[in-house]
């Protein structure tokens, strides 16, 4: 079962960048079949959550759909958020030239030397977050906290470093799946998205800070200095990251092609020169060879979220569903705008924490809400629902970030979305409907 599971998924991939390019017939319900056959070998491998999440999601895009769609829709219905899927396996191999470079010890000696009084190092901390995140997804919790595990630091210090810091890249990189989600289902361009983002991310970072210069007294960090900080690994990542997003504008203005195809070709592109360039070719594919299974069934949660969501929401927008959704959110923007901006977001935030997983409430409002009959633009529209995926990732006592940080710290869940983010996370529905209501004033 292992290998045919691999085997399904380099074929989607293969298949999905073929398609990219030249259209042929009978394509998509191949991989719609492919796509259906991966969803049955790994939703059994998911925890229970997930697994009870999935099939409600599931079992309601088959009962809204029932008795019109036949099992060819429905194969094809498997497929809506299948680029996200091969996007979520794809982009951490980025991790792996980080990895074999030695660059982590580059990033702990850059944390322990900028980091000498709490404040500080909160920053280091939180940058490193902002920046590495995006290219080593979770696994950039438990690589800083490795490289922090000999240093006597307070856990909340850690679970509102790690929580806060990690959360800034949602609202902007394009390595995530959640904004290509969104991007995708509301047909908008990366580029136009992205300077808006990006802005949103700097201020999540800003205020995190802020708010930690309040939270920081009595904080003793006691710890020896790391060693002198050599500039070149520094550039050398910076000079990676531009490579990256240089290829995707290479790409993505050669070809005619949708985003999400440009960026696994550009991370590939820019993995294999980053091995080449730190001579590690070898070592890279062979670690490639090894990543394939474990990355696989290691993401198994993330693939059967985000294909039964994918389901649900295709299902959903073929019915009345929608329309009632769209009326009640019409409703509330014409009575303003800025409640309409809070409504969506706190709406997100507090199921989340009840549980219901935010990539369903974002779902279905980005299938079911018409942004111009609601008086926003697409981009507005955009930035609410990564606003809300951001914070509902904060206060979610189910989603990986906050799952893995109370494994790592060994503290109870609710301690951490509660007590140490609870306050921020109101802070944050603040800041962020305002400032996106700014946007949509200018």
């Amino acid at each position: 079962m292992n290998r045919l599971t691999i085997v399904i998924i380099m074929l989607l991939a293969i298949i999905f960048l073929f398609y990219s390019f030249i259209t042929l017939p009978y394509i998509v319900e191949v991989m719609g079949v492919l796509t259906l056959l991966l969803y049955l070998l790994l939703v059994f491998r998911t925890k229970w959550l997930t697994l009870i999440i999935s099939f409600l999601m599931v079992g309601s895009g088959f009962y809204l759909s029932l008795p019109d769609d036949s099992l060819r829709e429905w194969s094809i219905s498997f497929t809506s958020n299948l680029p996200l899927i091969l996007l979520i396996l794809t982009v951490p191999v980025l991790s792996i030239p980080l990895q074999i470079g030695k660059y982590d010890i580059f990033i702990k000696d850059l944390i322990k030397t900028y980091g000498r009084n709490p404040k500080k190092l909160y920053f280091t901390i939180s940058l490193t977050f902002f920046f590495l995140g995006p290219i080593l997804n979770l696994a950039v919790i438990k690589i800083v906290d490795s490289l922090l595990q000999r240093v006597n630091l307070p856990v909340a210090f850690l679970g509102k470093a790690y929580s806060r810091g990690f959360t800034a890249t949602i609202a902007w990189s394009p390595f995530y799946a959640a904004l290509l989600l969104v991007l995708l289902t509301l047909d908008m361009s990366l580029m136009e998205y992205l300077p808006y983002g990006i802005f949103l991310g700097i201020l999540h970072l800003i205020t995190a800070n802020l708010v930690f210069m309040k939270e920081s007294k009595n904080i003793d960090l006691n710890f020896d200095a790391g060693k002198n900080v050599r500039i070149r690994p520094l550039l050398e990542l910076c000079t990676v990251f531009l490579t990256f997003f240089l290829t995707i504008y290479f790409l993505g203005s050669l070809f005619a092609i949708e985003m999400i195809p440009v960026i696994i070709l550009s991370v590939v592109i820019t993995a294999i020169i980053w091995s080449i360039y730190i001579g590690q070719t070898g070592e890279f594919f062979k670690e490639t060879k090894y990543y394939g299974g474990v990355r696989i069934f290691g993401s198994a949660n993330e693939v059967i979220l985000f294909l039964s969501a994918g389901f649900f929401g295709a299902m959903a927008a073929q019915t009345t569903v929608g329309d009632s959704i769209n009326i009640l959110a019409l409703q509330i923007s014409d009575w303003s705008i800025l409640l309409f901006i809070i409504f969506l977001i706190s709406t997100t935030t507090v199921l989340a924490f009840f549980g219901i997983h935010q990539i369903v409430t974002i779902t279905i409002f980005a299938t079911s809400i018409a942004a111009e009959e609601a008086g926003i633009s697409t981009v507005i529209f955009a930035l609410i629902l990564m606003s809300a995926w951001a914070i509902a990732t904060l206060f979610s006592p189910i989603t990986p970030v906050n799952v893995i940080i109370t494994n790592i710290l060994r503290v109870n869940i609710f301690k951490v979305i509660l007590h140490w983010n609870g306050k921020f996370v109101l802070l944050l529905i603040f800041i962020y409907s305002l400032i996106i209501y700014g946007f949509y004033l200018y």
